[in-house]
């Protein structure tokens, strides 16, 4: 239900409504070896979301929490819904093995 929403709103903005939390981003991007071209065609094609959550933060907008799953790794992308641009805040990679071991793990312990 949450993944159809997401995807609704996210198909409201074009490239350009897109705002990036400079400088921030840019820094973050780069030493997790994501682009902002990817990240673009993320959010404005969102094939690849499987999860998303609307946090209740006040914003200036709808606060969510974006998850996109591409091969081995978890774009986690917080973005910020407002009415003429999307916001993105920040930008969180993680690969799916490192998740799988995290898990396997808990299990072992029973947490």
């Amino acid at each position: 239900m949450s993944v159809n929403k997401a995807k609704e709103l996210l198909s409201k903005y074009k490239r350009e409504d897109i705002e990036f939390n400079e400088p921030k981003i840019f820094l973050i991007s780069k030493r997790r070896h994501v682009s902002k071209k990817e990240i673009e065609e993320n959010l404005l094609d969102p094939l690849n979301l499987r999860y998303a959550f609307k946090m209740e933060e006040r914003f200036d907008g709808e606060k969510w929490e974006l998850f996109f799953i591409d091969k081995n790794r978890i774009l986690q992308i917080p973005v910020v819904f407002r009415p003429k641009s999307l916001y993105v805040k920040t930008i969180i990679k993680r690969l799916i093995r490192w998740e799988r071991m995290i898990k396997k793990w808990k299990k072992s312990r029973q947490i």
